[in-house]
C-alpha cells in the first residue's frame, strides 16, 4: 500500500505566488492540535492557529503556539511496513532575514488505533533543529523514550539560514523499529509484537514550518531512499 510518491518541490515555487494564495486544507486528513489551536489557510498565522494546506507538490504545515498531529483517513500499517516522509525544513522569516526555527520536534507518529484523540497512545520518530533523533512513546500524559536523544554526522543541524530537506524512515520489521535519516539507519530498538494496526501521520511540534512532499506508505519494504540534492 502506498500513497502517491511526489516529487522534490521546486523551493522557487515555495517562495513565489503559490505560496501567498489561500489553498485548500486537506478534505482526507484528519488532525489534532496539542493545544487550543484551530486550522487556517490563509498565509498569515496567528498564535493559537495553525496552517495545513495542499500544496503541490504535497503539503504545507505551518504551527505557532501549539504542536499538531495529523493522518491521511483511512490508512493503517500492520504486519512488516515502513513510513517514509521528505519534507523541507523552514527557518523563520523576520524583518526580511532568516532565523532559527523552535527547538520544538516533528517526524513520523504512529497512533493505536482505539485511543482518543485528547488521551493518545502512540510512538514517535523525531527529529529536532540540533540534528538530535529519538523514538519516544506517549501513553496519555506520560512520555516514555524508546531510543534516547541520539546525534549522528548524517543528519544536518538546521542553522537558521533557508531551507533544509530531511528523508526520515521509519521501519517495524521482527519485533524491531528502525529509524533512519537522509538514507542511513541511526536508531534500531527492539519493541516486541505488535498484534493491531497502527495509525500513520506527523507531528510538527509548535513554531514549525515544514513542506511536506512525500508521505509513502511501505509494504512490502524497499532500501531507504537518500535525500534529494539541494
Amino acid at each position: 500500500m502506498s500513497l502517491k510518491a511526489l516529487s522534490a518541490v521546486p523551493l522557487l515555487v515555495l517562495a513565489g505566488p503559490l505560496a501567498a494564495q489561500d489553498l485548500a486544507i486537506p478534505d482526507d486528513w484528519t488532525w489534532h492540535a496539542d493545544g487550543a489551536a484551530k486550522v487556517v489557510s490563509g498565509q498569515d498565522v496567528e498564535g493559537g492557529e495553525f496552517r495545513f494546506v495542499r500544496m503541490p507538490p504535497g503539503w504545507h504545515v505551518t504551527t505557532t503556539t501549539a504542536g499538531v498531529v495529523m493522518h491521511p483517513r483511512s490508512h493503517t500499517v500492520q504486519g512488516r511496513y515502513a513510513v517514509e516522509v521528505e519534507a523541507h525544513w523552514f527557518g523563520n522569516r523576520e524583518g526580511g532575514e532568516w532565523t532559527m526555527p523552535a527547538d520544538a520536534p516533528w517526524g513520523i507518529s504512529l497512533d493505536h488505533p482505539d485511543a482518543p484523540a485528547d488521551n493518545p497512545r502512540r510512538m514517535e520518530f523525531l527529529i529536532r533543529r540540533d540534528g538530535m533523533v529519538s523514538i519516544q512513546a506517549t501513553d496519555g500524559d506520560q512520555v516514555i523514550p524508546v531510543a534516547e536523544w541520539t546525534a549522528d554526522t548524517a543528519v544536518k543541524r538546521h542553522n537558521g539560514n533557508g531551507i533544509v530537506t530531511y528523508v526520515l524512515r521509519m521501519e517495524y520489521v521482527a519485533e524491531r523499529v528502525r529509524f533512519s535519516v537522509n538514507g542511513k539507519e541511526i536508531l534500531n530498538v527492539e519493541v516486541g509484537p505488535a498484534p493491531y494496526a497502527v495509525i500513520p501521520g506527523l507531528h510538527v511540534g509548535p513554531g514549525l514550518n515544514l513542506h511536506v512532499s512525500r508521505f509513502d506508505l511501505i509494504t512490502p519494504l524497499a532500501p531507504p531512499r537518500p535525500a534529494r540534492e539541494g
